[in-house]
């Protein structure tokens, strides 16, 4: 049964991103689609075998039946899967139960499209073409007294055991899904009874894609049951190392006519309910930091890092990764450092800031964590060395005190993190917020004439220089044949990468010290990530491609907790650029503003929480990635184009939309819920470059 009157149907209309020609409405006690086209294409998902469409007798004709209520069109066709089924005839402001019958009528396990046509329509007509409440697919003779499930009947309270919470209440034959994340480990717990007498038996399955569908558990229900207060439990089975994609399934497969099953709160929980402990650890410790320093390094991948297993040696890094938490799965909001930096300060995405390209400002209409904190009268610094995070670009905003160093400028690019101990050193006796953006693996690089000398490869002839990297790599890219950019040129490049790290890594160690000295080491949280990651993959690595390939998505993020003794495990919940403001904020004590978008990382932190992974979206000016699990979908404009496994494919080359149709319709969901049915984004501002800035940008390599 598919309730087109349910807003939250909207993402299934069509394949395209983009609200479709629906408006909803109520009448007649229902829910109503009032449809404003001549075609509406309805996409939905069947479990094989095909739900309880398969019910009723060997031979049996399917058939499709639907609640219409007439408007500007004469005739309504039904094509499913691309096929007829038949056509009605509707009269405008009549309301009836249309049925066809027919083979085509049959769903198909797997992706299914209803597509609905109207025609007749009066010329010039701006009236609604059709009304639909349901459309309903069976096996053998409609029943004249079907009634539709709504959700008044189906989602109720009930009492078990004196306790009241939220229940499913089903017929039988029928079916309750949930679709979206299920954790490694995790089970499925439910308290269960039959109302109106009689016997009932249901089923518990679990459904992915490229498995056959699991029943992890089955119940037999009588009278006895009517006042049980049980918990039943099932574990969800081998999901991998993480979780996955899929659904969990209440079916009441026998039951009585005038029997109900009700399943009192059915969800989902991790393994021990680690993540409850976890956040009861957090509300323990919460609050208690006296000073927070953000640390965002430039265009640095995680698996560059020795802390997340990469060849690059970083003792400061790999310092407070040993004695904080690691996050293996951060996401960047956006490829484009000042739409990563904005998410990091204002927890929200690049989308919604409307920061989408490197001429984009940081909104005037966006909170950040500068302005949070100095409400509760916290000192806050702001160091950039990235030109895209200056004041042309609003990042100067809400800061107690601001400095920007550019690549032009006679200083070595570790100069940030000299001024934030200075600043340190002048504050550190009240509660303080220090961010920092270095310039980290991003050229120009800041490595001596005699550090070059030892570099690889041996003999360079290269035209590759540390100084002018950034503008000659951002040449390279933007005008191929510019400048042959070959193997002995990548070679040098990733060596000046490494040498320009060792670098900002002796910077980060010296702000560490500084915490000590000051005597307030034990008393900061501690946060190190970075805007962007590398495309090692790419043809002109370090290069401003504003890629939304997952590699220059993919950033280190290592958070270390004020008055928590050495950590060192590494986290599989997914983490994002969102998250690190409402961490900075609950690190505090302090409330996130009702803008804030992401989460407080600390409840999720613990090594044996379970990887509670949520759908994440990048995003430049026409372009989206969305990532959730092993799972990429990419596209343009308003319409997805590929969905690639990672766990299979790395590389993300090969679209497996048909063989993963759940997958892909979750995927659909979550990129229609963050793009087209989300909040509208701040209006863009574009950036106030003057020519000082645009020098700092051309150098940069933009």
């Amino acid at each position: 049964m598919l309730d087109l009157g349910a807003r939250d149907l909207a993402s299934q209309f069509g394949p395209k991103l983009v609200r479709p020609p629906v408006d909803w409405l109520e009448r007649e006690g229902s829910s109503w689609a009032e449809v404003h086209a001549k075609t509406l294409a309805v996409d939905f998902f069947v479990v094989p075998p095909a739900d309880v469409t398969a019910e009723g007798p060997a031979g049996a004709t399917p058939f499709l039946e639907a609640r219409v209520r007439g408007g500007a069109a004469r005739t309504l066709s039904f094509y499913l899967n691309g096929h007829a089924i038949g056509a009605v005839t509707l009269v405008h402001g009549q309301t009836r139960v249309v049925s066809l019958k027919g083979a085509a009528a049959q769903p198909v396990p797997g992706a299914n499209e209803l597509a609905l046509r109207a025609s007749g329509l009066a010329k010039g007509s701006t009236d609604p073409t059709v009304e639909i409440d349901w459309v309903h697919f069976g096996v053998g003779e409609p029943d004249p007294l079907y009634a539709a499930p709504t959700d008044r009947d189906t989602v109720v309270s009930r009492s078990f055991g004196g306790e009241p919470g939220r229940a499913l209440s089903l017929r039988g034959p029928g079916v309750a899904r949930c679709e979206g994340w299920l954790p490694s480990g995790s089970v499925v717990e439910t308290r269960a009874r039959i109302e109106g007498g009689g016997a009932a038996d249901a089923e518990v399955r679990v459904i992915r894609d490229r498995v056959a569908p699991t029943v992890i558990g089955t119940l037999h229900l009588d009278g006895a049951d009517a006042a049980s207060s049980r918990v039943h439990s099932w574990p969800v089975g081998d999901l991998g190392v993480q979780g996955t994609l899929g659904a969990v399934e209440l079916t009441v497969v026998r039951a009585g006519a005038s029997s109900r099953v009700v399943f009192g709160e059915p969800r989902v929980v991790g393994p021990e309910r680690a993540a409850d402990h976890a956040a009861a650890s957090a509300h323990a410790q919460g609050g208690s930091a006296r000073g927070v320093v953000v640390i965002v390094m430039g265009e640095l991948g995680a698996r560059s890092l020795a802390a997340y297993g990469g060849p690059l040696a970083t003792p400061a890094i790999s310092s407070l990764a040993s004695s904080g938490v690691v996050f293996d799965n951060s996401r960047a909001t956006t490829a484009v450092a000042n739409g990563a930096v904005g998410s990091i300060l204002t927890g929200l995405s690049a989308r919604d800031l409307g920061v989408i390209d490197g001429d984009s400002r940081l909104p005037h209409g966006a909170t950040t964590i500068a302005d949070a904190v100095g409400q509760a009268s916290i000192a806050s610094a702001f160091f950039t060395a990235n030109p895209l995070t200056s004041a042309a670009f609003g990042f100067d905003r809400g800061w107690s005190h601001f400095e920007a160093h550019g690549p032009l400028e006679d200083a070595p690019a570790a100069r940030v993190f000299d001024d934030a101990v200075a600043w340190l050193a002048d504050h550190h006796e009240g509660r303080f917020l220090i961010g920092i953006h270095a310039r980290g693996g991003h050229p120009p690089w800041d490595v001596s004439l005699e550090r070059v000398k030892g570099l690889p490869p041996e003999n360079y002839t290269g035209g590759l220089d540390a100084r002018h990297a950034g503008e000659l790599l951002g040449k390279s890219r933007k005008t191929p044949g510019s400048y042959r950019f070959d193997d002995a040129d990548r070679a040098r490049a990733w060596a000046l990468y490494g040498a320009a790290m060792e670098a900002e890594d002796s910077g980060i160690a010296r702000v560490m010290a500084a915490l000590k000295t000051a005597g307030v080491d034990d008393s900061t949280t501690v946060v190190l990530t970075s805007d962007v990651g590398v495309n090692d993959a790419a043809h002109v690595p370090f290069a401003e491609s504003e890629s939304l390939d997952e590699a220059a998505l993919a950033t280190p993020l290592i958070v270390r907790w004020a008055h928590e003794p050495a950590r060192g495990p590494h986290a599989l919940t997914a983490a994002s650029s969102e998250d690190v403001a409402t961490t900075v904020l609950a690190a505090f004590g302090l409330p996130a503003p009702v803008t804030f978008r992401g989460r407080d990382l600390r409840p999720l932190a613990d090594e044996a929480a379970p990887a509670v992974l949520r759908a994440a979206l990048a995003i430049d000016q026409d372009r989206f990635s969305v990532r959730w699990g092993a799972f990429v979908s990419t596209g343009a404009r308003d319409h997805e184009n590929k969905l690639c496994d990672l766990s299979l494919e790395p590389a993300c080359v090969t679209d497996v939309r048909e063989s993963y149709p759940l997958a892909s319709r979750l995927l659909h969901r979550a990129l229609y819920d963050l793009r087209v049915s989300a909040t509208a984004p701040l209006q863009r501002e574009p950036a106030s470059l003057d020519l000082a800035t645009q020098a700092a940008l051309k150098a940069w390599g933009r």
